[in-house]
């Protein structure tokens, strides 16, 4: 366990007043069931309020309702280790949560702030366990109609959505330059943008205005008044006031400030590490999807969260667009363009974009994912020479099998060669490599379930064995 890392900024008693925070006066209103969109709100002074005062409204949630969330919750993460610990008391645990979505009590438990590297250093504060389960509670809800929305706004946004990802905003952009620049026989540019320190600078009160409205115009069910109050508590939601830290506070020197939650004002910047952030942020930026393929007629447009791609062959308009996106994003959603990653590109020169880089006819990992996977290997190596390899084989197979997933679906065999040849011969006594190098399989010797009854079996404990252990 760690150790709890005080990141609360601002007042001293650390509480913020929300019906005090006034929402920007320079919205960008949308009319969610036609999609029409204005700007006429320059002078609207709207208070954010809660749907409901905190014991004041009791919920009517079958219980069933929080078994489903949960499920949903943890799917394909039984083996992770908050998954394990919460579901030693689930039964307790899931009561609990639902007495306190029933009485209006619920708030959100103590998240966990660590640091990763890849692909670039930065904070990232996860929420407790029964709080996912929350997050899933409004996923199952919500996202049918975000998911509606997104298509509404020319289905251009390709994360955080089922059957969206890199590989398919990697193929979507290469289609669109295919066909602007009819089949790679006349010019055609790609204007590329990125966001300064998104997350970070998301205005909460702008969210929430938007989300409130949306729900409102959206939503149908009969406990609309449940998902605001838990809609609004996750997007006002202030992790870094009660957060335990994860990583050594080594790990922080070098962070720059505009990567931390820890400098911001409790009303600016929500936490990359939570579901409900990820949708937030994805829907926080449908405005300008809006106004780019809607208003101003940019129909080839892709976006993977804040990284979008704009294809035209009219050079002048792209220039021109350019100035409208920066000013649309300053003066609407309160955030900028960032200065080093925005720039117009000839197609032919390679356009990199969601770890991949995009020639003609063709499609190359990038050197920054393949640096990352050089070292992967030598880690893993260096693990296997101490004598540890049956122990992380496990984790060596994903670790390799998550980067020859994403090369598979590029121009690089010769590369996928290269990196097998890079492996220790030691790893070949508990893997095999199938043929092209697209995939590590575990010896089914060295398999966790086999692994299990050959370690029990030698040291004769089989008078412990359980199901369980094997299932």
């Amino acid at each position: 366990m760690g150790e709890k890392l005080d990141f609360s900024i601002g007042s001293p008693t650390g509480e913020q007043s929300v019906k005090t925070k006034t929402v920007a006066t320079a919205s960008w209103n949308i009319n969610f069931n036609s999609g029409n969109a204005n700007n006429n709100n320059r002078n609207n002074n709207n208070y954010v309020v809660p749907v409901a005062a905190i014991g004041e409204r009791v919920y009517d949630i079958p219980f069933v309702e929080v078994l489903k969330a949960y499920a949903d919750c943890i799917k394909h993460k039984k083996s992770k280790g908050q998954c394990i610990e919460f579901s030693m008391n689930a039964e307790e645990e899931l009561v609990q949560l639902h007495r306190e979505l029933c009485d209006g009590t619920y708030q959100p438990a103590q998240s966990y702030c660590f640091i990763v590297d890849r692909p670039v250093k930065r904070e990232i504060i996860a929420s407790a366990f029964r709080d996912r389960i929350v997050h899933h509670f409004l996923k199952m809800r919500l996202n049918p109609l975000y998911e509606a929305w997104y298509h509404e706004c020319g289905n251009v946004s390709k994360n955080c959505r089922k059957g969206e990802g890199p590989d398919s905003a990697a193929n979507e952009l290469e289609r669109m330059i295919y066909e602007e620049s009819n089949a790679y026989t006349r010019d055609c540019w790609v204007l590329s943008f990125d966001i300064h320190s998104y997350f970070m600078s998301i205005d909460k009160s702008i969210l929430w205005e938007m989300m409130e409205q949306f729900i409102r115009d959206k939503y149908e069910g009969e406990d609309i008044d449940l998902v605001l109050w838990l809609a609004r508590i996750t997007a006002f939601h202030c992790p870094q006031k009660n957060c335990r830290r994860m990583s050594p506070l080594s790990a922080w020197e070098g962070l720059p400030p505009s990567k931390s939650l820890r400098y911001n004002d409790p009303n600016i910047g929500i936490a990359p590490g939570n579901l409900s952030s990820q949708d937030e942020a994805n829907f926080y930026l449908t405005p300008l999807d809006y106004f780019i393929v809607k208003i101003k007629k940019f129909e080839k447009y892709v976006r993977f969260m804040d990284d979008g791609k704009i294809v035209s062959n009219n050079l002048e308009s792209l220039r021109g667009l350019q100035g409208e996106i920066d000013e649309f994003l300053k003066e609407q959603l309160r955030v900028q363009l960032h200065p080093k990653k925005c720039h117009i590109t000839h197609y032919s020169k390679g356009i990199k974009f969601v770890g991949r880089i995009l020639k003609p006819g063709r499609k190359y990992i990038s050197n920054r994912i393949l640096g990352h996977f050089y070292d992967t290997i030598h880690h893993y190596n260096q693990i296997a020479e101490n004598g540890d390899a049956e122990k992380f084989v496990d984790k060596f197979a994903a670790s390799i099998n998550s980067y020859w997933g994403m090369m598979v679906h590029t121009n690089s065999y010769s590369r996928r060669m290269k990196t097998a040849k890079m492996i220790s011969p030691i790893w070949f006594k508990y893997i095999y490599i199938t043929a092209c190098c697209t995939k590590v399989v575990i010896r089914n010797r060295y398999k966790p379930k086999n692994r299990a009854k050959r370690i029990v079996k030698s040291k004769s404990y089989a008078e412990f064995l359980t199901p369980e252990m094997f299932q």
